[in-house]
């Protein structure tokens, strides 16, 4: 507001408390702030006396700060050729940082080609290897640089939770199920597998799929196993693997 006795310009100038980078708009929202005396100093452009004007103050909050992080930003406006002591106008605001998970994956769907019991490998399995034995064949499927067939990012401010399931095999084998713990899975470069649970059984979410959950960028690769029994009969399998992260 403009409490001089004539009309005037008020300069807006802003502070950050934690130096985060701050902008101002017009009313909108939308259209940045201009500098209407030529100082180089955003403003309000000509106020009557007791007349007001609305501004749009936005702070724009580091991708890397930690949850609950708090900043007060001071606005002030002021003329410096007003001479009255009340002619300036301060405003704080404070931002508290909410948490701010997100989670993206490579791929959803799972599938090794074509199996068999005796150990094929057909087109339309990238990166599938197989191993045969007397109780039947496990298939591989893992990335060619080492670092897993799906990739899993999750970026969080804050603590965080994680777990995964897989569905049911929606292939041609019919015979193999994600529910008879057939279907395996594992970080990139560990030695043992762990059967993906299903909801469909009524199973939990497996809790152990992220091996550490720090507060940043978390990169995980994961390759996949799948046991084909002498019983089954040659086909397909498919199924969509979930990934959830939550603070």
């Amino acid at each position: 507001m403009n409490l001089d006795a004539s009309p005037s310009i008020k300069d807006i100038t802003t502070k950050s408390s934690r130096g985060w980078a701050v902008s101002l708009f017009e009313e909108d929202g939308e259209t940045p702030l201009r500098d209407h005396n030529g100082n180089r100093i955003p403003d309000t452009g000509w106020l009557n006396p007791m007349g007001s004007k609305t501004i749009v103050v936005k702070v724009m909050v580091p991708n890397d700060a930690p949850l609950g992080a708090e900043d007060m930003t001071m606005v002030t406006t002021g003329s410096a050729r007003s001479l009255s002591p009340f002619s300036d106008n301060t405003a704080t605001n404070t931002t508290t940082v909410n948490g701010v998970l997100r989670l993206s994956l490579s791929a959803s769907k799972i599938d090794f080609g074509p199996l068999s019991p005796a150990g094929t490998v057909g087109p339309g399995g990238p990166g599938v290897s197989v191993a045969t034995d007397k109780l039947g064949s496990y298939y591989v499927r893992q990335g060619a640089d080492g670092k897993g067939a799906l990739r899993v990012t999750v970026d969080s401010n804050g603590p965080w939770v994680g777990a995964c399931e897989a569905g049911e095999n929606t292939g041609s084998a019919i015979s193999i199920l994600t529910s008879d713990s057939r279907f395996e899975w594992r970080l990139a470069g560990a030695r043992s597998w762990t059967p993906f649970a299903t909801l469909a059984d009524g199973a939990a979410y497996e809790n152990n799929c992220f091996e550490r959950r720090s507060v940043g960028s978390n990169n995980y690769g994961y390759d996949f196993r799948l046991r084909v029994e002498w019983t089954d009969s040659p086909g397909t399998f498919h199924s969509d693997v979930t990934f959830e992260a939550s603070q």
